[in-house]
């Protein structure tokens, strides 16, 4: 221990040119670990002992812990929004449950039941089914990466035998808005980029991230076509979900009009510009995600349908555009197309592939129920 600073240092010799060298790194503070032997445990300190001893046998004591800190460090999505959940799922449950459990005593059994009995933080109630299937595909690739390391022998991942019930199914039901609530629920948005955010994001099915991610060079004006590039979370502009997120949108004539008459309205008008930019930032960066979305939800509460918008109202608009193609009669494969889903499953748990004039009529129907 460095007792000018009250932390724990981990110490190793290694010859350099001809010389030992003494070196050494912080593995935490005293109030982290109050004692030697619990510096001697964390998940640091085993990371250390593998990187300096990775000719010789491996420890008989690895903990979790270890690997997921190397996972973080190495190993984690590129992508914001993805990496910003991992950290959620990795720090708020898998981490403090076994971070320090020796990986070669984590049990297929003991981690099943483990998840069954797992509830919420804030209202103690169960985790959902999907929830509970992120955290176990999660933990699925923490072992992958272990057996890749030399951590474990390669095996079968015990994350394999693991199974969630209703894993794969939703907790309840999505809403979708009707054509007349919609209609209400614009009547009672004050702001007006608040109202075309709004607008636009149903009339072509997108996320309230990519709507907000939109700049002006990505329309075609003569094609009717809108490029969706980009997205943007928590303020950081990323890539989209998918590959298949960036499937371009047909844009409707009467959609145009409305996205025209913003541009002769807005200060930020350039083709480099964000279509939604905000004063505040002086154009440099869109209007929040999240403050969108309350003052979607603050609308909702006027009208009366705050009920229909719980969570995500940009996923409710998503299903409700789901729902109204469905309504048109148009392919499956069309709708698919539409939604930009990579396989058809997601949509219809059919599989096909749309064309471009069934697709923009279908769209346009969809445009003329909010644009009435």
């Amino acid at each position: 221990m460095d007792k000018k600073t009250n932390t724990w240092l981990f110490r190793w010799r290694e010859k350099a040119k001809g010389r030992v060298i003494r070196r050494s790194v912080t593995i935490g503070t005293k109030e982290q670990f109050p004692s030697k032997g619990a510096a001697r445990k964390s998940p640091a300190a085993e990371q250390m002992r593998l990187k300096i001893n990775h000719t010789q046998e491996l420890p008989k004591e690895l903990l979790f812990g270890a690997v997921i800190e190397r996972y973080k460090r190495e190993e984690m999505p590129r992508r914001f929004s993805t990496r910003h959940s991992y950290k959620a799922y990795i720090d708020n449950h898998i981490l403090p449950k076994w971070q320090d459990v020796e990986i070669n005593k984590l049990t297929p059994e003991t981690i099943q039941m483990w998840l069954n009995a797992k509830t919420r933080k804030d209202n103690g109630q169960p985790l959902s089914g999907k929830t509970k299937a992120h955290i176990r595909a999660l933990m699925q690739i923490l072992f992958d990466r272990a057996m890749f390391w030399g951590y474990l022998p390669i095996a079968r991942n015990p994350m394999e035998l693991v199974k969630i019930k209703g894993g794969t199914r939703r907790s309840s039901r999505p809403n979708v808005l009707s054509p007349e609530q919609l209609e209400l629920l614009l009547d009672h948005i004050h702001e007006d980029h608040v109202r075309l955010i709004v607008v636009t994001a149903i009339c072509l099915g997108l996320r309230f991230s990519e709507v907000l991610a939109l700049k002006w060079m990505d329309i075609d004006w003569d094609a009717l076509t809108i490029y969706v590039r980009r997205a943007i979370v928590l303020g950081r502009v990323d890539e989209t979900k998918t590959e298949y997120s960036e499937a371009p949108a047909p844009l409707d004539p009467a959609l145009m009009e409305a996205l025209l008459d913003w541009c002769r309205k807005t200060e930020f008008s350039q083709n480099e510009d964000w279509i939604f930019a905000s004063p505040y930032s002086a154009g440099e960066n869109p209007y929040f995600q999240t403050t969108v979305r309350k003052k979607v939800f603050a609308a909702a509460k006027r009208a009366g349908i705050a009920h229909m918008l719980r969570g995500e109202p940009t996923k409710i608009l998503r299903h409700s555009y789901r729902s109204w193609l469905g309504t048109t009669n148009a392919p499956v494969a069309v709708i698919k197309d539409l939604m930009r889903h990579a396989d058809i499953r997601t949509t219809f748990n059919e599989y096909g592939n749309g064309l471009p004039a069934p697709m923009r009529e279908a769209n346009s129907k969809v445009v003329r129920m909010v644009l009435r």
